[in-house]
This record gives structure tokens, sequence and C-alpha cells, in this order.
């Protein structure tokens, strides 16, 4: 039986409007005059990319960590050895498995893209070569800051695999100092005083640990951020302001207030979905809610590069009113398209589907 409960109603709502918020995150688009910062005489167009994008859509991936530390440890019982193997193992599927076929599929659509021509003719290009050159070990993880594995977005994906490895680990540090452990780890977040390994950045650990709080201790989340979620949300405006106006000119400052501003809006926005939820102004929907994960793998680098391309050869005018336009439709239209297809699979193809979605269909 679905759970009823006001916090499983807000977190169902939540993921969906949450992949929504990454989808814009990677619609972020190019700036009009070369400058990727906020420069008022260029009008409205880089002004509301970054102050959306590169700003309020910066919670999302927050809360995503926050729910997957709630429900990781939901309906605990007792913490062994033999718990934890339970757990990673049903992971190999929910996880793993996805993760490892929407990388394939993402270097699969890139080799089709570029030797399109070359096939057309017949003539088999080498794909050793290719996969090298692309650095094809980007299956499973990737080179720089983040260690982004081809399908870029699956980053979160393997950090959360990493952290049901160490839950252990998170699970004793949650259960024996509690909030003072939160609070630690809060002051290593903001300056960003933390180790520089790609699957282990400090963000994940903290809004995960964060939700097994509240599981962990019985707490409930929805009501705890509800009470609060207005102060939280007028503080986290002049943390918001600075960081869209730091974009660009000084990334250490903008660095800073964005991780302060998820310290605070993070919370008001799970505030205000449960308080959304509870006064029936809000539902959440099975058929948005189960599509979440398809989104997320399938929108960067197989709809939304398309739908740019299409948006661009229907709008080709690079006015502020076709840019601000096009900002705005390019996500929304690949969220659209990627629902029709998991509607479509959920009706004809159901067994694939669960394998893609690791069960979540």
């Amino acid at each position: 039986m679905k759970d009823s409960s006001v916090s499983s109603r807000t977190i169902e709502w939540l993921r969906f409007f949450c992949v929504v918020l990454v989808v814009f995150v990677h619609a972020f688009g190019k700036p009009l005059q070369g400058l990727e910062r906020v420069v008022w005489q260029n009008g409205f167009y880089d002004t509301v990319r970054i102050s959306v994008s590169e700003g309020i859509c910066v919670v999302a991936v927050p809360i995503f960590f926050f729910i997957s530390g709630f429900l990781f440890f939901r309906g605990l019982e007792e913490w062994n050895t033999s718990v934890w193997i339970g757990k990673l193992k049903k992971r190999v599927r929910t996880l793993l498995v996805p993760y490892l076929i929407w990388n394939i599929l993402s270097i699969l659509v890139q080799f089709l893209s570029e030797n399109r021509a070359a096939l057309l003719w017949g003539a088999f290009p080498d794909i050793g070569a290719w996969f090298q050159g692309i650095g094809g070990w980007r299956v499973f993880w990737g080179t720089g800051s983040l260690g982004l594995p081809h399908n870029a977005p699956l980053w979160f994906i393997r950090n959360l695999m990493l952290l049901a490895i160490f839950a252990p680990l998170i699970f004793l540090l949650v259960r024996k100092s509690g909030v003072v452990g939160l609070l630690a780890l809060t002051v290593l977040y903001v300056p960003d005083w933390w180790i520089k390994v790609p699957g282990f950045e400090i963000s994940g650990l903290l809004f995960f640990a964060a939700g097994a709080l509240f599981t962990i201790r019985r707490m409930d989340f929805s009501e705890s951020f509800e009470k609060v979620r207005i102060p939280l949300a007028l503080v986290s405006i002049p943390f918001w302001v600075v960081m869209v106006l730091s974009f660009g000119n000084d990334y250490r400052l903008f660095g800073i207030m964005h991780r302060c501003f998820a310290l605070f809006a993070c919370p008001s926005v799970v505030g205000t979905a449960a308080h959304l939820i509870r006064s029936n102004r809000i539902r959440e929907r099975e058929l948005l809610s189960g599509s979440v994960f398809m989104v997320f793998a399938m929108h960067a680098t197989i709809v939304l590069p398309r739908i740019v391309i299409y948006l661009n050869r229907i709008f080709p005018s690079s006015s502020q009113a076709a840019l601000i336009l096009k900002y705005f439709a390019a996500p929304l239209l690949t969220v659209l398209a990627i629902l029709a297809c998991y509607s479509l699979m959920r009706k004809w193809t159901p067994r694939t589907l669960a394998v893609l979605t690791g069960g979540r269909a």
C-alpha cells in the first residue's frame, strides 16, 4: 500500500519538481555577448538564465541527496552487516545497472551522431579508436573536478552509490553525534574544506546525512521544515542575490554563497512543498513521480540537445525575447517529450522500462 503520509507525498512531489530544476540547470545556454556573468546593459536574458539555472535551481541536487538519505534508512529496525549488504544488493538493480545502461546509451547516441554520414555510406569507423578518443572509461567514471561520467548528470547516481557503500559510517555519525555532527559537516561545507576527490564531495554527504538524521531519529521533516519555511526563505534571498551577482566575477564568493543559499533554501523549499501538500493545494501524480529517473538519465545527452537544435531552427532570431523564449521552452519541451516516451513505454514495454529505471516504473 502506498504511504499516504505528508512526508511521503512531499517526497513524491519534490522528486519531479527537482528533476525539472535539474533540466533547467543543463539548459543554461550561452551568454548573449560572450560574458558569462550578469551584465545589466545586455538586457534580461543573461540575468534570467543565471538567476534561474545558477541560482534558484541549485536547490535540486541537495534536496535529492536529502531525500535519498531519508529513504535509505527509512523503516530501519536495526542496523547490522546483513541489513547493509541487503541494501547494497538492492541498489545494484536500482542504481548500478541503470547507471551503466544510460552511460552506454549516451555513448551510443554520440557515436551515431558523429558518424552518421559515414554509416549511411557504408563506411564503418574504427570503433576502438573512437571509443578511446572520447574517453570510453567514462561509462563509469571520468576526469575533472566531478569525475563526470559520459552521461554527465549521472554523477549524482555514482555519488549515491558511494554513499550507500559508506552508509555504516554515516549511520554511526548520525546516531552518535546527531545535530552536532551535521553542524561539524556544515562548518566544513560552507568554505568547502574537504578532500577534492570526485564522488566524495561534502555536499552529498551533508544532505544525505541530514536526511538520515530525520529517519533514524524518527523525526517528521515535513512538519519541522513547514514551521520555518518562511523565515528560511527570507534568509536565503540575500545569499541568492550575491550568488547571482558574483557568478563569473568571483567564483570563490559564488561558491560560498551557493552553499549558504542551499543550506537555507533547501529546507524552505521542502517545507513549502509539505505545506502545499498538507493543504491540498498541490497533488502528487503517479506518472510524474514514476518518470523522474528517466527524465534525469535521458535529458542531458539524448533529448535536450536535439530540442535546442530544433528550437534554434524554428526561432533563429537572437533577440532578447526569442532567447528567453527558447531558454524556458527547451527544458519544458524536453520534460514533456520524455514524459510521452515514458508513458508509451509503460504501456507497451513495461519490462524494458523497469530495467531502464531500476524498477521505479
